[in-house]
């Protein structure tokens, strides 16, 4: 039996660091994977994008895709969650990222070895990671990495603090 387990969760783990498109933009991505994760787990998710969308350097692409992955994993296995919100927020200085459950909240969970990897991931690029409980049940993640947008030739990069 925890042979088993184990191999699942090796095989999940290798799911979520499946390459992933630079060139598709970061909401269509991360809406891809919210909709593989809802589709294998039964659990209804909803995905929204706010501000004009621009390019962000791949450290940043990275960091928020696994964010997504981590806090999809965290709010079903370990929250037990049925409905998972998810907003990605270009604002002219920050990207943020909000993913939003209905499972149980922060104080039925120790700080695990994901959400460390994320804290370190989100504050090599100066950002933030915050974990607050829900009104009456669940919890929210919000990642935040400042942006410097420039613009060199005609060429609008986006590059963390």
């Amino acid at each position: 039996e925890v042979t088993r387990k184990g191999l699942d969760e090796i095989r999940e783990s290798i799911h979520q660091i499946a390459p992933f498109e630079l060139d598709t933009p970061l909401s269509s991505e991360m809406n891809r994977i919210s909709s593989e994760f809802a589709g294998h787990t039964g659990t209804t998710i909803h995905f929204h994008t706010e501000g004009e969308e621009y390019p962000v350097i791949p450290p940043i692409r990275l960091t928020f895709i696994r964010c997504l992955q981590e806090s999809l994993t965290n709010a079903k296995r370990h929250g037990q969650a049925t409905k998972i919100n998810v907003s990605l927020l270009f604002n002219k200085d920050e990207l943020v990222l909000q993913v939003e459950n209905n499972g149980s909240r922060l104080e039925d969970h120790p700080n695990g070895f994901g959400l460390r990897g994320m804290n370190e991931r989100v504050e090599q690029l100066n950002g933030s990671l915050a974990l607050t409980n829900g009104k009456k049940d669940g919890m929210t993640l919000t990642c935040r990495v400042p942006i410097r947008r420039l613009t060199h030739e005609g060429y609008q990069a986006s590059v963390s603090g």
